[in-house]
């Protein structure tokens, strides 16, 4: 499978009061940048990898896997940095390395687990964004997690806004659902991404598992998709890993 290249779009999406920008997943020296920009402004910034940021009431945290959060609008505040760092080098590292920023794998028989690792299409943020109808998968978690869906049998209930056989009414807010078990393919053809609604649309389960009954991934169409996900990555594979 061939990925295009994926071009970033400035994103901010205000839940109960917080303020979240997916951004790419950075290096190191991506993450200074910012870290730099939030000092010249007056906020007080510690750690490395991962950000906190203060100044008066305002707090920020930036997360070098690809998101920040504060109780501030981030917009005045990010967005001038963002061409900078979309002009920097990529990381070369360990396709295992990558692929843990998107998800994890736990064989158990002739059954596969799939823990998935959104920035934020998760946890109690799932429930809001389900209720108020919207949707934060980034598109390079889009091109991994439909990537994986195509290839794989799931055997666990998935989310979608359109009715399938043997589903189950859910309504999450005011909003209705369905869930009930959907085929791969047919899950990864419907699956939403950030600023983006398709006619017939699936999502993410709340808890980010997938409960396979078969999970077929060469690694070579793995490595053509993570080298493909363009400014929404920065971290390339070197080289495929004996076993994923």
């Amino acid at each position: 499978m061939e990925c295009s290249m994926l071009r970033f779009k400035f994103n901010q999406l205000e839940l109960r009061g917080k303020y979240y920008v997916p951004l790419p997943k950075m290096t190191r020296v991506q993450t200074e940048v910012i870290g730099a920009r939030l000092r010249v402004l007056g906020f007080k910034v510690s750690g490395e990898e991962k950000l906190k940021a203060d100044m008066g009431s305002a707090t920020i945290t930036l997360e070098g896997r690809g998101l920040c959060w504060s109780n501030r609008d981030l917009t005045d505040i990010l967005a001038p940095s963002v061409p900078h760092i979309l002009t920097m080098g990529e990381e070369a590292t360990s396709l295992r390395r990558i692929c843990a920023e998107y998800f994890q794998v736990k064989r158990e028989g002739a059954r596969a687990i799939l823990r998935l690792v959104p920035r934020l299409e998760s946890s109690t943020i799932w429930a809001d964004l389900r209720a108020t109808d919207s949707c934060a998968l980034t598109p390079d978690e889009h091109a991994v997690y439909s990537f994986l869906l195509s290839h794989s049998a799931v055997s666990s209930e998935i989310l979608t806004d359109f009715p399938i056989e043997g589903c189950k009414l859910r309504l999450v807010g005011k909003k209705l659902y369905y869930s009930g078990g959907v085929r791969g393919a047919e899950a990864a053809a419907a699956l939403r991404e950030i600023g983006v609604k398709n006619p017939r649309n699936s999502y993410l389960p709340k808890e980010s598992i997938l409960s396979l009954s078969a999970f077929r991934v060469s690694k070579k169409a793995l490595i053509s998709v993570m080298r493909g996900l363009g400014e929404w990555c920065f971290l390339t594979p070197k080289s495929a890993p004996r076993k994923l």
